[in-house]
C-alpha cells in the first residue's frame, strides 16, 4: 500500500428485508421505520430505511478486504449520509489517505448503484508487528 493509493471497489449485494428483521432482534429495536414499508411511506420515505449498522458492516468488510495478511483494523469512523432501501447495491471505495510507522490510514466512501452517497468515514489499520 502507498499514500495516495486507490483501492479496488467493493460491492454489496442487494439490501433485503430479511436482514433488516435480523438486525431490529440483534439490537432489540422494533422500530417501525425499519420494518413497516407503509409506516415508512406514510413519514416520507420511498420504503423501510435499512438500519445503519447494516450498511456499515458492508463499509467495514470492504476496509478489512483491503488490508495486507496481519493488519488488522484499530479505529472507525462512520458517517451516515442518506438512507439505503431493500433492494439498494452500494459500492464502497477508499484510497489510503497516510502511511505511519506500522498504521496505515484509509479513507472511504459508499455509494448506492446509480448514485448517492451513504456514507464517509476513516479507518486506521496497524500491523500485528506494530505491537497494538
Amino acid at each position: 500500500m502507498r499514500a495516495g493509493e486507490e483501492l479496488r471497489p467493493v460491492r454489496s449485494r442487494a439490501s433485503d428485508r430479511v436482514d433488516m428483521v435480523r438486525m431490529a432482534l440483534l439490537l432489540r429495536d422494533p422500530n417501525p421505520l425499519h420494518l413497516d414499508r407503509v409506516y415508512a411511506q406514510e413519514r416520507g420515505f420511498a420504503d423501510s430505511v435499512q438500519q445503519g449498522p447494516i450498511h456499515a458492516g458492508w463499509a467495514t468488510e470492504a476496509v478489512a478486504s483491503w488490508l495486507p495478511t496481519g493488519w488488522r483494523l484499530d479505529r472507525l469512523r462512520i458517517r451516515f449520509l442518506d438512507n439505503v432501501f431493500p433492494g439498494d447495491v452500494v459500492e464502497t471505495t477508499g484510497v489510503v489517505a497516510a502511511i505511519r510507522e506500522g498504521e496505515v490510514e484509509i479513507e472511504f466512501e459508499q455509494a448506492k448503484a446509480g448514485g448517492g452517497r451513504t456514507l464517509t468515514g476513516r479507518a486506521v489499520a496497524v500491523s500485528a508487528a506494530g505491537g497494538r
